[in-house]
């Protein structure tokens, strides 16, 4: 019998890639936006925990992928904070075997340190930072098995949010800035969820989830999208002093100790990118 597994915020775009990824589960989605898939999907909002009461299935594990990622929005820690205490509790009432955390780096965001760790010190600044720290913590307290893991910045051929960044490197001068983009490859973030699952290794810890910081620096990364389009642009670098430079490492050595090594990479990710 295939493992159970719930998925709040399913129609995001990393639950949309598990989905379509790992047919060997049976998927059971919750999402204030249902759409027509052919998982079961529950139409409710987890800050309501008499909607979550509900869902009385025979779920065997939890992936907590719902937030809000705006700090201006008005309603992020009603969902952030008690909307993952809502869904711990739901984890307990179904006693599953475990819960999946989608936290963020933006916990250190306030952390000015030059080489960020599981062990360096969570000082978050925005309030997409805070609220995630504070249901980190929530999940800590919970008595459930977890994972939480703290990825950096997500992207994939399909994301709207790096397409205007990535066409740069079709420019024929490219103005860059001397820092670290912190990126990690979707397909990546994916499989290091599904392989917490089962893990052991993994429960009841904190991984930064990260690939090769030091390698992909803002330049790094349009050069190698400009040879892939067979340009040949000419690189302008923008003094440190017009902008505040990121150059902050977030350490993959935790995560790879387990995993050895990602599935797919950045280089492969670029690659996928149609400019």
């Amino acid at each position: 019998m295939k493992n159970q597994i719930l998925i709040t915020g399913i129609n995001g775009f990393l639950g949309e890639k598990i989905v379509e990824s790992y047919g060997e589960y049976d998927f059971i989605g919750l999402d204030l936006n249902p759409k027509n898939i052919k998982q079961k999907v529950y139409n409710s909002d987890i800050r309501n925990y008499n909607q979550l009461e509900k869902i009385n299935e025979n779920i065997d594990y939890i992936i907590h992928l719902a937030s809000i990622t705006n700090s201006n929005n008005l309603d992020i820690f009603d969902v952030n904070v008690k909307g993952t205490k809502n869904i711990c509790d739901l984890g307990k009432k179904l006693k599953i075997k475990k819960i999946i955390y989608l936290s963020t780096v933006s916990v250190y965001s306030g952390n000015t340190e030059k080489n960020i760790s599981e062990d360096t010190i969570a000082i978050p600044s925005s309030n997409y930072g805070k609220s995630k720290f504070e249901a980190e913590e929530i999940i800590k307290k919970s008595g459930l098995n977890y994972t939480i893991l703290r990825p950096t910045n997500i992207f994939s051929e399909n994301d709207k949010k790096y397409s205007e960044y990535f066409l740069r490197a079709l420019k024929k001068i490219i103005l860059y800035r001397d820092r670290i983009i912190h990126l990690i490859y979707l397909d990546d973030i994916v499989d290091i969820i599904i392989k917490c699952l089962t893990e052991k290794k993994t429960d009841k810890e904190i991984y930064i989830v990260s690939d090769k910081e030091k390698e992909y620096k803002e330049k790094n990364v349009l050069t190698f999208l400009s040879k892939i389009n067979n340009k040949n642009p000419f690189f302008l670098r923008i003094p440190d002093f017009f902008n505040k430079n990121d150059k902050r490492i977030f350490s993959e050595k935790k995560i790879m100790k387990i995993f050895k090594k990602y599935k797919f990479g950045i280089k492969y990710g670029l690659k996928k990118i149609c400019l």
